[in-house]
């Protein structure tokens, strides 16, 4: 995350830097970030980037997609390598 140390230490003050950037993310208070917590903070209304919660959900949409043509694409890749065989 930028503006924090590369190492935390729990002795020094690079953990409570970690731990109010973690809070910044971590808007539930669940002690863990969900993608839609990290999404809103990078891309949108949770003040690390500019857009809203619709732009994290149409991101994630987005990531699915590019799997799933992925898939696609290494299948097609398959079954052309298997027609230049026979």
């Amino acid at each position: 995350m930028p503006g924090l140390p590369s190492d935390i230490r729990q002795e020094d003050e690079s953990r409570r830097l970690f731990q109010m950037a973690f809070g910044a993310i971590d808007t539930d208070e669940s002690k863990t970030i969900s993608w839609r917590e990290f999404a809103a903070f990078y891309c949108g209304d949770g003040g690390g980037g500019g857009g809203s919660v619709e732009n994290a959900e149409q991101l994630q949409a987005l990531m699915q997609k590019q799997r799933e043509l992925k898939v696609l694409k290494d299948q097609l890749q398959t079954l052309k390598q298997h027609e230049s065989q026979v």
